[in-house]
């Protein structure tokens, strides 16, 4: 577990210095139209409640409830053999390990800067709503691995004949907030791809796309590092933390919207009529 733990984490800290180290030396311009990063902490007090309480909090009683019902029923263990047995499964896995750790702090960051390059307001704010879904994401869930401490899949060691999909361990940190159920992969991907897909509904490619994503992570970590429960749950989770960011950031953005509207008015004047514009 823990050589799995330390290649994880070297291969995401290496990929995100490399990242980093690119748009380091590039300084961000800062103007009139300027969005403060602070604001990735909008109202995530309540949002962070609603992720809970979203559509009467089904969305994790069926999360849990399906779970338990896949350890019962023995899919966990099914697709834990079948990776194994198929090391081409396990190993085509990995890139979304790798992404998933990655996108979440690369891909807001880089539309942030875009949206001060081009002085687009709406652009930041979108880049804001993604970093906000993405903390929400990870901490909801490593609230949930920390109490429900369960014993991951080791794809690093060899098949264990056992089956140990139902070995948690409750309490409070018996078994850190890295590894677990549910997967923070999974619900980090699927808060950030649903949010986008609610504040852009018409934007039908790269809706399908940002959930065609989500999909390919909870996918891929649950053939490896999760259990196919662990990426289940995962998505009902991180499309509730979705819906609630969403909701919140679109009736901020769309105030914006009506303030950057140009009002016109047409009143009367001596031999004629006159036109005024409030900006």
């Amino acid at each position: 577990m823990q050589k799995r733990l330390t290649l994880k984490i070297a291969l995401i800290v290496f990929a995100l210095l490399l990242f980093l180290n690119e748009v380091s030396g590039k300084e961000l311009p800062v103007t009139e139209s300027t969005v403060s990063l602070s604001n990735l902490f909008y109202d995530i007090d309540i949002t962070f409640i609603n992720s809970f309480t979203y559509n009467y909090g089904l969305n994790h009683v069926v999360a849990i409830a399906g779970s338990y019902q896949l350890v019962n029923e023995g899919v966990d263990w099914k697709v834990y053999q079948t990776s194994h047995n198929h090391k081409e499964i396990l190993y085509a896995g990995y890139p979304g390990v790798i992404v998933g750790g990655i996108l979440p702090i690369a891909l807001p960051y880089y539309l942030y800067r875009r949206g001060l390059e081009r002085h687009d307001k709406k652009l930041q704010w979108t880049s804001i709503a993604l970093g906000q879904a993405a903390i929400l994401g990870v901490t909801i869930s490593s609230s949930y691995k920390a109490i429900t401490g369960r014993q991951p899949p080791e794809p690093f060691e060899d098949e264990k004949t056992k089956d140990f999909s139902n070995d948690f361990k409750w309490g409070f940190l018996e078994r850190g907030i890295f590894d677990g159920w549910p997967s923070g992969h999974t619900t980090v991907a699927f808060a950030m791809a649903t949010t986008y897909t609610n504040l852009y509904p018409d934007d039908e490619y790269w809706r399908w796309a940002a959930m065609g994503y989500a999909t390919w992570m909870g996918l891929s970590v649950s053939v490896n590092i999760h259990w196919f429960s662990d990426a289940f749950a995962g998505a009902f989770m991180g499309y509730a933390i979705g819906k609630s960011v969403a909701r919140s950031f679109k009736k901020k953005m769309t105030s914006l919207e009506k303030k950057d509207e140009v009002q016109w008015s047409v009143y009367p004047v001596q031999n004629g009529l006159g036109l005024s514009a409030i900006f």
